[in-house]
Order: structure tokens, then sequence, then C-alpha cells
């Protein structure tokens, strides 16, 4: 028997004769560390290859090991993992949280799909092959409400540049029922911006482009348009720069 517990419960106690805790890593790996077992402790993470069937056979050696291409940038980690901010929690934490991220040096895509014909979001079938379908173009592919959203910065040159693989995604996107992209240097902007029907999020400086956002992309908004419908229309950058927002 298997009982699965969430990463905070790894300092609980319990009678399991062993306990491992399990987490992804960018070399298509699942790291596995053994927090408990019967004899002496074990020091160290027990890595497991974890490719997709699919594909396996179609992966270059550098797409193998992307950790390798993501090194060289400044600051990058060098153990094959990746760290995701915190999400900020108010409208103006989450404009400055944009605006320091703007510099970085990274490409993320945004794949919009469209809601199903009740007006209801796209199903998590629906996600899951579209993300399944954006694996063939980096392994650094996630999912966030009705959108599938890939860092491309590393492997753009492996496709024939970044307008190369701008093409080929809209293009085989629409294929896959995407509805609108979106490109910036970070996944929530892109998402935003796909959102708002604004594909290039590096044709003008990233604060001018969100400012200008109605404050409806915001999913936050959402459960305020009945009460203040009028609301979802003002400039995300008023809105951030008024008490409220701050």
């Amino acid at each position: 028997m298997f009982l699965f517990r969430p990463a905070a419960a790894q300092h609980e106690a319990s009678a399991a004769s062993l306990r491992v805790m399990a987490t992804f890593a960018l070399d298509w790996e699942i790291q596995v560390h053994v927090l408990k077992r019967r004899g002496p402790t074990h020091e160290g993470l027990v890595r497991l290859r974890s490719v997709p069937g699919g594909l396996e056979a179609v992966l270059t050696p550098r797409l193998q090991m992307p950790s390798r291409l993501i090194a060289t940038r400044e600051g990058a980690p060098r153990d094959g993992t990746h760290h995701t901010p915190a999400r900020p929690t108010s409208f103006g934490g989450a404009r400055r949280a944009l605006w320091f991220t703007r510099q970085q040096s990274m490409l993320w895509a945004a794949l919009l799909l469209p809601p199903g014909p009740d007006g209801a979001p796209p199903s998590d079938e629906a996600l899951r092959g579209v993300a399944t379908w954006a694996l063939q173009f980096t392994p650094r592919v996630a999912t966030s409400e009705e959108a599938v959203l890939l860092e491309l910065e590393a492997s753009a040159r492996l496709f024939g540049g970044k307008r190369a693989l701008r093409d080929r995604i809209l293009q085989e996107g629409a294929d896959q029922g995407v509805s609108a992209l979106a490109w910036a240097t970070n996944s929530l902007a892109a998402h935003l911006l796909a959102r708002a029907g604004i594909e290039n999020g590096f044709k003008r400086p990233l604060e001018e482009l969100l400012d200008a956002l109605p404050m409806r992309a915001l999913t936050a908004v959402a459960p305020t348009r009945g009460s203040f419908p009028d609301w979802g229309a003002a400039p995300w950058g008023m809105c951030a720069g008024s008490p409220a927002g701050v």
C-alpha cells in the first residue's frame, strides 16, 4: 500500500518503514530522496530516468540534457532544478514582480485554449494534450488555468532561431486548438498578454504593455465583475498606482 502526502509532511512522524520524497528534475529525471528506511540513513538522491516513451526516440542529445544548455546563464541553478518565484498576492506586487523579471534572458510563450461550448474553461485533457505536444520544443512546460506555458530561450536555436520557432508553434498550435499566442520574458506576462490579444511582449518595454492592459485580464478580478462591472476595463497601470493596488 502506498500513501501520498504533501512535501510539508516529510518532517512529521510516521510508522511507515519506508518514506521517500519524489521531485521532478530538468533533465527528464525523477529525483527520489529517501527520508526513512530500514538500516542506515541514505544520503543523497536517487535519480531515475523518466522520458515519455513517445519522445525518447525524437529527442536530440542536447534536449536530453537541457540543464547543460541553461547552466551557462548567469545565476542559473546547475543541479537540474528550476525554481519558480512565489505568486504575488496584490496587483501592485504582481506588477513590480513582472517589472523585476523583464531583464532576465528568458523567452516564455503562452498558448491559450478556447473555452468550451458552454463557456467553461478548457478541460484538463485538452490542456494535457497541448502540453504533451509542446514537449517537442522544450522540457520546461507547464499549464496554468486556460494556458500552456513554455520556456524556449535555450532551445530556440535548435529550431532555426526565434522567428522560425514562433512560426512553427503558431502554425502547428492552430492544429492543436490553440486560440491565442503571446511571448514575453516571464510566464505571467505572456499569459496576460495572450488574454489581451497582444502577441509580441518585446515590441515595447514590458511595463508599458502591462500598464495598458485592462484589469479584467487578471484572474483575481473575476469575482468582482458582478459588483464592479466597470472596474475590469480600467488600465492596470492606473489601478496599480492607486493606494489599493500597492
